[in-house]
């Protein structure tokens, strides 16, 4: 099953790449039941700061991702720790990691009182440092088209090791030299490797390594137990966000949302100027739930989750299902306006229509079979796509024979009524007021 692997060591990370052989050429194991099974046999690495496993090169980050953001950075410290520490709490969460913990430590420099009665500062101090240790640069010399640039350091030995720090002398600003011990203090401590901010404020990532479904679990637990309002009252200044994929879903959602609805008002109001009517159109856009109905079956049927292209799916398939109810409710219209009564006029236009209707159900359908039956990994991310379009459109086919007919003499009935309330009001309303009503 594992057709190559291979792997990349530097200082402070360790990767294996592991190449499986295609799908449909091994037993039924998908690349996401390997990596678990590899995450099993693992196990604990003591000293190990974060364990990631993907899968299908997806390198989308963690499934869980929640940046915490504030101006306060004692308060935003210790919210992270107490976010990690509740997520550790959850039996799905194998690590949890912020973006600050993969910092390289270095020399942190404390003036000592006095220090500066001596003529040093700070910044003289670690710019002395430096030019020693790194160095400073002192010319430039042309050499075969390039400048070759010369450094003033200590010698390589001196370097190799921070012994040498003990007889490191400083010099001050009236030229005396004094030991670096007697003006600073040097400790070691995590160095900054980059500063994230988000929405002008300070922010730090936590990130979490779980199975992508049980992320919609976790986060809704943490918003129902309280956690979140109890750590925003803790700390007023700390705000949060969901970002990673759960901040992509978000958006789509939204912009789902707004665009949806005006497609859909769009729809209605064409539909509302091509048959004259205000009751024909939502007619004809009733069988647009069926459409979703239509996918949730087949993902069901396919043992498929819901995707994001899984929702493109079902748009394009409540394209199709309008196209073929507006094909039948004009061919009725256009039957009626013959002089035929209502039932004989849908049921003429059902018979006529029929084939077209069937026939453009039962072709996409087949058309997308060969994809719905893939199982190369390149074509799984367009099957949530195929099986909303197919199942959709093939769903919706007898809505359209069955539903979209009974709802039209339901229409035609409510028309009915409503005019015969008209006219008894009217009647009722002329015997009332004889002087209203013509002479014979």
């Amino acid at each position: 099953m594992v057709r190559s692997w291979s792997q990349s060591i530097n200082e402070t990370t360790i990767q294996a790449f592991i190449g499986l052989t295609p799908p449909e050429t091994r037993p039924d194991l998908r690349s996401k039941a390997v990596s678990e099974r590899l995450k099993a046999l693992l196990g604990e690495v003591p000293g190990a700061e974060r364990i990631n496993f993907e899968f299908n090169g997806g390198g989308n980050g963690a499934a869980i991702q929640i940046a915490l953001m504030g101006r306060n950075q004692d308060e935003l410290r210790a919210s992270v720790e107490e976010l990690k520490a509740q997520l550790l709490t959850y039996s799905q969460v194998s690590s949890v990691r912020d973006s600050e913990e993969a910092a390289v430590e270095e020399l942190r420099f404390t003036m000592l009182p006095g220090a500066q009665q001596m003529g040093v500062s700070l910044s003289e101090v670690t710019t002395q440092v430096r030019q020693a240790y790194f160095g400073e640069e002192v010319q430039r010399l042309p050499r075969e088209g390039e400048d070759v640039r010369v450094y003033v350091r200590y010698p390589r030995d001196a370097r190799r090791s921070l012994d040498s720090l003990e007889a490191f002398r400083v010099r001050t600003s009236d030229g005396r030299e004094v030991p670096l011990a007697a003006v600073a203090q040097v400790d070691f401590a995590p160095g900054v490797t980059g500063l994230d901010r988000r929405q002008r404020l300070r922010s730090i990532l936590v990130e979490a390594e779980a199975p992508k479904e049980a992320r919609a679990t976790i986060l809704k637990e943490l918003n129902q137990s309280g956690f979140f309002n109890t750590l925003e009252q803790k700390y007023p200044s700390i705000t949060r966000r969901a970002i990673g994929e759960a901040e992509a879903q978000a958006e789509f959602f939204g912009e789902l949302l707004g665009y949806g609805a005006m497609a859909l008002f769009a729809m209605y109001a064409l539909l509302a100027i091509v048959f004259r009517s205000y009751f024909q159109p939502l007619l004809v856009m009733s069988a647009i739930p069926f459409a979703f109905m239509g996918a949730a079956f087949g993902h069901w049927a396919f043992g498929s989750s819901f995707a994001l292209f899984s929702y493109l799916g079902v748009i394009a398939a409540a394209g199709v299902v309008v196209n073929d109810n507006v094909v039948l409710v004009d061919r009725a219209n256009q039957i009626r306006d013959s002089g035929v009564e209502a039932f004989k006029g849908i049921t003429e236009a059902g018979v006529s229509r029929f084939r077209q209707i069937f026939l453009t159900s039962i072709t996409e359908c087949v058309g997308l079979a060969p994809m719905l039956f893939e199982d190369a990994a390149i074509a799984q991310f367009l099957k949530p796509m195929a099986l909303s379009m197919a199942f959709g459109v093939l769903l919706c086919m007898p809505v359209t024979l069955i539903l979209t007919p009974t709802l039209y003499m339901v229409g035609k009935d409510i028309k009915d009524l409503r005019g015969a309330l008209a006219r008894g009001w009217m009647r009722a309303w002329r015997g009332n007021n004889p002087a209203a009503t013509p002479a014979e």
